[in-house]
């Protein structure tokens, strides 16, 4: 999720809607439980197929975003390490800002439970192993195993394969500077065709459903998120590309006309899921990008009051879980509360923390 250049485009503004969308889900998730206010997406015929889901074209879009500014941020760091360094200082203080929020809550929560000493140890074993890999799953799953998601953040499943996205980046680039007769687009091509195979071959879960947004086991997870890190790599590769505004445009074009063909697809089911899935890796990046870059909004600036879609994503799920132990779904308030307390935590976030490490990023490297 790399910071943009809020002067020229709309990139701050779409992340922050598509932050919001997944909050949207995953507490229409809860109140699904208690069939308290909630909106059943299933019963809507478009909302059936995975691809028009709130929650996965959030992500599509998060990692179509994050597969191009971070390609260009590549192209401007001066050396490997610069952009390395980069990448932990975006993603790693705000993850260990929300690691203290959530544990500070826990003993405010559970107190009595956290200090007798068979939970310090489990916490103590734990903490080194979820901070490497950006989760929270072994550290705090001992308090929420009767939660809907068991685990008080399942929203951070994504960041790994956010993390296994920049080895790809770093790898490709190292690869040019060693053999520089290869082009990075034929890599990331290849890396492309080779992602996407193993996500089809494989098998797409057909049952999607019923995993999204609550994604259970290694299967499910594992391919869905090689789709995820295919759709950052087809970022890269119009980062790598380059085109123009006016070919862009007409690739735009063709891309709408591709969504709304698989729109239809949902009515009419001329072809299956799998070939939607597929399609939309090649029709929405083209779009998404020039609508991002391109398109003169009244959010062309809107990334200077601050980027708060990271900080959105990583505390909307501790927030309503923690209102629901409390607090109760059921209760007036409930989603303002959460809403309230997640954007409240996302400002705080951005700037106390992410955009400080941002700028510490200029002075570790003179």
């Amino acid at each position: 999720m790399e910071h943009g250049d809020y002067r020229n485009n709309n990139i701050g503004f779409i992340r922050l809607i598509a932050s919001c969308m997944i909050f949207y889900e995953h507490l229409n998730h809860h109140l699904l439980r208690s069939q308290e206010n909630a909106f059943h997406f299933n019963e809507i015929v478009f909302f059936q197929s995975i691809i028009f889901r709130p929650f996965f074209l959030s992500l599509c879009i998060f990692f179509i975003l994050s597969g191009y500014l971070v390609t260009k941020s590549w192209d401007k760091a001066k050396c490997p390490s610069e952009f390395i360094l980069k990448r932990i200082l975006r993603l790693y203080p705000g993850y260990f800002f929300m690691f203290l929020v959530v544990c500070v809550c826990l003993v405010i929560s559970f107190g009595a439970q956290i200090l007798v000493p068979q939970t310090i140890t489990h916490l103590a074993h734990s903490v080194l192993t979820d901070i490497l890999v950006l989760r929270m799953d072994n550290t705090f799953n001992h308090f929420f195993i009767n939660n809907y998601y068991e685990t008080i953040n399942h929203s951070l499943w994504t960041l790994i394969f956010e993390i296994m996205a920049y080895f790809i980046t770093l790898g490709s680039g190292l690869l040019i500077l060693k053999f520089q007769h290869i082009k990075q687009f034929h890599i990331l091509l290849c890396i492309f065709l080779l992602i996407i195979s193993i996500v089809f071959i494989g098998g797409v879960p057909q049952q999607h459903q019923e995993l999204m947004p609550n994604l259970s086991g290694f299967y499910s997870m594992f391919y869905f998120g090689l789709y995820l890190v295919s759709a950052y790599v087809m970022g890269a590769l119009y980062a790598v590309v380059n085109l123009g505004v006016k070919s862009l445009l007409r690739v735009s074009i063709l891309g709408a006309l591709g969504l709304i063909a698989i729109g239809f697809n949902i009515f009419f089911n001329w072809w299956g899921e799998n070939i939607s899935l597929l399609l939309n890796l090649i029709f929405l990046p083209p779009l998404l990008l020039y609508i991002s870059h391109h398109v003169k909004t009244w959010f062309c600036n809107f990334e200077r009051y601050g980027d708060y879609s990271y900080g959105i994503y990583i505390y909307h799920l501790p927030v309503i879980i923690f209102f629901i132990i409390s607090y109760g779904v059921e209760r007036d308030g409930f989603i303002i509360l959460s809403a309230l307390t997640t954007f409240i935590l996302a400002f705080i976030s951005w700037h106390l923390v992410e955009k400080r490490a941002l700028d510490l990023k200029e002075k570790m490297l003179r």
